[in-house]
């Protein structure tokens, strides 16, 4: 009888210290990876079952009574839409959502929608300060942008675009250097600010009739006979019906020879005229 008690006694002992042993899986357990406040295996962290969009209701985690706005595809909360904790740069990563974790990204995107301006972005944003507008009917107004950088001629623009050849060049030192008087090349309205007369513009063609190659920065609309900048741009009647500022020149020199630019008189204009910097006729 005694010798079977003693028995009792030790099992219940074993068995009472292997249920005060170390419990791997539980809640309290440091090495486990989840913040999961209620206790329902979904929460933040690379050991929880999923991403919760309720973790104070245990029976409410992502998928079943969520609506929340958010794609998230590690689970940590961050990610694009309205219903994310913020913004993910790393949405392969549940320990990663900002700071020095993310990866060096060439974007500049203010509203976290993954579009903006720069080579890592999906795309050009027309509404940046909007997380569900991008492209289409939401973007306010129109935008001329030949070189696709999101900057351009047009309220829809980023802002003016000094070289729209070049998609990594908009403004600053990049862009052409020049004084935005008559005559000078141009990509864009942007580079013509040395104007006083009429109306600023990067001239390329006069009613298909006359090519200027590489830009021609002048004013249209001008005041005939009078100055339009501080050098020597005047404006004219260009075949007698448009008003164009143009460079008055005495020698080809004063004139841009290498793009095919001469100095000579307009069409059809009497020989006593004053001559202007003017593109080859025909000219590509």
């Amino acid at each position: 009888m005694r010798k079977t008690l003693s028995i009792g006694v030790a099992l219940a002992f074993v068995l009472s210290f292997a249920a005060c042993g170390d419990d791997s899986t539980g809640d309290n357990n440091s090495t486990v990876n989840c913040t999961d406040a209620d206790g329902d295996g979904y929460g933040v962290g690379a050991d929880c079952t999923g991403a919760d969009c309720d973790d104070a209701d245990v029976d409410c985690w992502e998928g079943t009574c969520c609506t929340v706005d958010c794609t998230d595809a590690d689970g940590d909360g961050y990610g694009v839409g309205t219903g994310c904790t913020g913004a993910d740069c790393d949405d392969a990563d549940v320990d990663c959502w900002a700071g020095t974790c993310c990866p060096v990204v060439d974007c500049a995107d203010a509203d976290g929608d993954g579009y903006g301006n720069g080579a890592d972005c999906l795309g050009l944003d027309c509404n940046d300060s909007d997380i569900d507008c991008w492209l289409g009917a939401c973007c306010p107004g129109d935008c001329t942008d030949v070189d696709g950088d999101g900057y351009g001629v047009g309220t829809g623009c980023l802002g003016p675009d000094c070289d729209d050849a070049d998609v990594n060049c908009n403004t600053g030192t990049c862009c052409p250097a020049g004084t935005g008087e008559v005559g000078e090349a141009c990509s864009d309205v942007s580079q013509c600010t040395g104007i006083t007369n009429g109306t600023a513009e990067c001239l390329t063609s006069v009613g298909g009739m006359l090519n200027f190659p590489g830009g021609y920065c002048t004013g249209s609309g001008c005041t005939v006979g009078t100055a339009c900048d501080n050098a020597n741009g005047v404006c004219v009647d260009l075949f007698t019906v448009m008003q164009y500022c143009l460079v008055e020149c005495t020698a080809a020199s004063e004139c841009r020879q290498s793009e095919g630019y001469d100095c000579a008189q307009l069409p059809q204009a009497p020989t006593t005229d004053p001559m202007y910097c003017m593109p080859p006729t025909g000219a590509p």
